[in-house]
């Protein structure tokens, strides 16, 4: 059985691997400021639910400059994690960049004209052929 990335048989799983392809996709086509942001809590993620597979990879992107973390941590054994969807809008407008995802950010779009602008002009839609 050939498993996909974000899916295996009977569940979902992050992958990293995925990450990782996106990233490559980039630098194959001239890029060089690349960044992925990942919330912190996928890089020793357990969860049964959408466990993270193969999180070193995770660690040579980040040391490559290519990815941040979110911020995200544990209290009380509840995880806490900001709302990435900021990070991620913030990040692209202040470096001029295209967002790769296939979230629409429409609650965020409302908040802020500029935010709005960037999400119609530079968000770019992924499809995976599964």
């Amino acid at each position: 059985m050939k498993l996909r990335h974000g899916k295996q048989l009977g569940g979902k799983f992050f992958s990293c691997k995925g990450i990782k392809i996106v990233v490559d996709f980039f630098l194959n086509r001239g890029h060089t400021e690349i960044k992925a942001l990942i919330p912190r809590f996928r890089r020793g993620n357990s969860d049964h639910e959408c466990p993270t597979r193969n999180p070193e990879i995770l660690d040579d992107l980040e040391e490559k400059g290519y990815l941040s973390y979110t911020p995200s941590r544990f209290v009380k054994d509840r995880l806490i994690v900001s709302y990435d969807d900021r990070f991620i809008l913030k990040t692209a407008l202040h470096y001029e960049a295209v967002i790769v995802s296939n979230d629409n950010y429409r609650d965020l779009m409302k908040e802020n004209p500029e935010w709005k602008q960037l999400v119609e002009t530079r968000l770019i839609f992924y499809f995976i052929k599964f």
